[in-house]
């Protein structure tokens, strides 16, 4: 990909230079799917803002995690990673919040961003990506 510098703006393409824009160079590293991160040119290499990447990778995985399971899906992947038994024994203690309990038994959905289920999958040493991984698993069942 060639680079190519207007004022402040900055660009890379393979389509020739832009009239009034100056070629900064040529980075062959640089893919379709990279050019909005460009930000400059330097040291023969085209500069990234990497943070906006790990921001929209963040945001691509993000959608990439199915937010509802099925109970069965949900059991199922439980059941998968040895944490069914452990789930069941939470929601038959005293301390379980009554809504965890009904949400257990009734529910017809389980959603991911769901926050009493997300207190329970905590108090199971299961963090954010454990949780997300069970949705994955889940969601394949």
């Amino acid at each position: 990909m060639n680079i190519y510098k207007k004022g402040n703006e900055i660009i890379a393409s393979n389509n020739g230079c832009p009239e009034g824009w100056v070629n900064l160079g040529f980075d062959g590293t640089i893919t379709e799917d990279k050019i909005k991160y460009v930000i400059g040119f330097s040291a023969g290499k085209a500069v990234l803002d990497t943070a906006k990447i790990t921001l929209d990778e963040q945001a691509e995985y993000e959608a990439s995690i199915p937010q509802n399971l099925t109970p069965a899906q949900a059991r199922l992947a439980l059941l998968a990673i040895n944490k069914l038994d452990a789930v069941e024994a939470l929601i038959t203690q005293e301390s379980t919040p009554r809504e965890a309990k009904i949400l257990w038994e009734y529910a017809t959905v389980f959603e991911r961003k769901n926050q009493t289920l997300i207190d329970l999958a905590t108090s199971l040493s299961m963090n954010k990506a454990a949780i997300d991984q069970l949705f994955i698993e889940g969601a394949n069942l």
